[in-house]
């Protein structure tokens, strides 16, 4: 027990000691909405922070609704769990292990804290629009509640979250169908152009080719994405969970590779720092530090060779 107990404390002080230096809180405008979120070196969350501002946006213009809007996104790292959603009518105020800051001060707006391990904008668009139509009903019924997620606990202002929990799994409204119609495309750079990338649309990250005959032949679809780390213009790694990835090729006979995992990644609840690194075609090489069942800490690296589909792991000596 003390020794678990030293590990966990161990992997709390690397992860606050990593955090600040590799994170940031980034914050970015789409209309009247702003999104914000944490962006680490290695966990780039900028997909979905990009998706969820352009269909917030459009579902307020359809609403017409044009006052500010804040919505807080936090990926969680706890894949057997469920979404956590908070809505409030307020000034931003929330409370992390005894601190309380707010973000606006006396302004008073729309606030959405969602928690996810698998992103839903299904779900957001779900609590939004809610939040559209009852702005006052929130304003009058919220009261402070906590909210514990893996290691992640906070305290702020939200209406029943079980209420929420309900709303967020409901079948959408019309509106929200149109707008998850939306086809938003991943952010390319014109100077370097790519010949395989992905889009967003019905609730689904899609992979797509120039020779898949864009949008309608995506060659995968998947529920989510937690990491889409680009080797080429031509090829690229798709991880859906944070251990689970697929490798994609605009080039390769086998477009698709099957579905890998890099075993055993344990965390204690924070996403996993896995360096990727690739000098010529094969192999593809991840290194990432692993603490086992057993509380022994070691380096892990894992080769892939995507001419074959085959991975080959590699583990340094453990740490006691």
């Amino acid at each position: 027990m003390i020794r678990t107990l030293f590990l966990i404390l161990l992997a709390l002080s690397l992860h606050v000691t990593v955090s600040a230096i590799q994170n940031r809180i980034l914050t970015r405008k789409f209309g009247n909405v702003y999104v914000r979120t944490i962006v680490g070196e290695r966990n780039k969350p900028e997909d979905p922070l990009r998706i969820a501002g352009i269909l917030a946006s459009r579902l307020c213009d359809l609403y017409e609704y044009s006052a500010p809007i804040y919505i807080d996104l936090t990926y969680a790292c706890e894949n057997n769990c469920a979404n956590v959603y908070l809505l409030a009518f307020d000034n931003g105020t929330i409370t992390r292990y005894g601190q309380t800051t707010s973000r606006r001060g006396n302004k008073k707006a729309l606030s959405i804290y969602a928690v996810y391990a698998r992103f839903d904008m299904r779900a957001l668009l779900n609590v939004l629009e809610y939040g559209l139509k009852n702005t006052g009903p929130i304003a009058k019924g919220q009261q402070v509640v906590e909210c514990q997620y893996g290691y992640s606990q906070f305290s702020s202002n939200s209406i029943d979250t079980g209420f929420l929990r309900s709303l967020a799994g409901a079948e959408p409204s019309q509106v929200v169908k149109n707008v998850l119609a939306t086809e938003v495309y991943r952010r390319e750079l014109p100077e370097n152009p790519v010949s395989v990338s992905t889009y967003f649309q019905d609730n689904k990250f899609h992979v797509y080719t120039n020779e898949s005959c864009l949008p309608d032949s995506p060659i995968l679809s998947l529920n989510n994405t937690w990491r889409f780390e680009r080797l080429s213009s031509y090829d690229a790694l798709v991880f859906d969970t944070d251990s689970y990835f697929y490798y994609v090729s605009s080039v390769s006979q086998r477009q698709v590779s099957s579905r890998h995992v890099l075993h055993p990644i344990l965390t204690w609840g924070f996403a996993p720092t896995i360096d990727i690194k690739r000098e010529f075609k094969d192999p593809v090489v991840f290194m990432y530090s692993n603490i086992s069942p057993n509380h022994t800490i070691g380096q892990v690296t894992v080769n892939y060779f995507p001419s074959v589909d085959t991975l080959r792991q590699i583990e340094s000596p453990r740490r006691h």
